[in-house]
């Protein structure tokens, strides 16, 4: 009388487990990629909208001209437990127009970075924004 049923070996069951748990480790990075890309696009969507409010702020209220600050401002590119601070600087350049013109335009510059523009795996997450404004 044959055996049909075979009990696993004490290596066979460490050989399964070991490709379990290699499957896991290969899941778990690949999600985990996938949550890391989908976080910077969040932040940089976040951002460029601060940049864009930042900049829209500066040319309404009149305060570009010639002007160079380094700022900062929160907002939520998550949520609010995940609060991300953004830090900005307006910079803004006096530039000629072309004759018969007598007036002048500014170069205005509104970069945004958070995490002090670097993190590790990251790269480097900033934005920057310009425009060429005339003064009324």
């Amino acid at each position: 009388m044959g055996r049909s049923l075979r009990a696993l070996s004490v290596l066979e069951l460490v050989i399964a487990l070991g490709i379990l748990a290699a499957l896991l480790l290969c899941l778990t990075a690949f999600f985990l990629g996938i949550w890391r890309a989908t976080s910077k696009q969040d932040d940089l969507t976040a951002g460029t909208a601060f940049a864009q409010m930042q900049m829209d702020r500066a040319v309404l209220n009149g305060t570009y001209a010639n002007s160079a600050a380094n700022l900062s401002g929160q907002a939520y590119s998550h949520d609010s437990h995940t609060q991300t601070l953004f830090t900005y600087s307006l910079t803004s350049t006096e530039v000629p127009l072309p004759p018969p013109s007598t007036q002048s335009a500014y170069f205005v510059e509104v970069t945004v970075s958070w995490w002090d523009g670097r993190r590790s795996g990251v790269g480097n997450l900033s934005t920057r924004l310009s425009r060429l404004v005339t003064p009324p």
